[in-house]
Parts: C-alpha cells; sequence; structure tokens
C-alpha cells in the first residue's frame, strides 16, 4: 500500500497515485522491456 510518501504521475487525461519505490521499480521493468522489443526478442527471451 501507500505509505507516508506519494508520487503523482500524469496520464494524459488523468493521473494515477504510486509509492515511490513501487514507480521507479515498475519503470525500470517497463525500461527492460522496450529495449527488448527494440533488439528484436519477445519479453522473458534471451537475445542471441
Amino acid at each position: 500500500g501507500i505509505s507516508a510518501e506519494v508520487a503523482f504521475v500524469g496520464r494524459g487525461n488523468f493521473f494515477q497515485i504510486w509509492e515511490p519505490g513501487k514507480l521507479a521499480a515498475y519503470g525500470a521493468q517497463a525500461r527492460a522491456r522496450l529495449l527488448q522489443l527494440r533488439q528484436g526478442t519477445k519479453p522473458g527471451e534471451r537475445p542471441e
């Protein structure tokens, strides 16, 4: 759940409230998925 600190994230016409640590972890995972897609691999698949 959300503790003492929150991060407000704008998403177009709405916003989300995140716990800062979970937001950082989600961002890192999203960047890793994007890198895999750009390299032509599927999520969870290792590049050769």
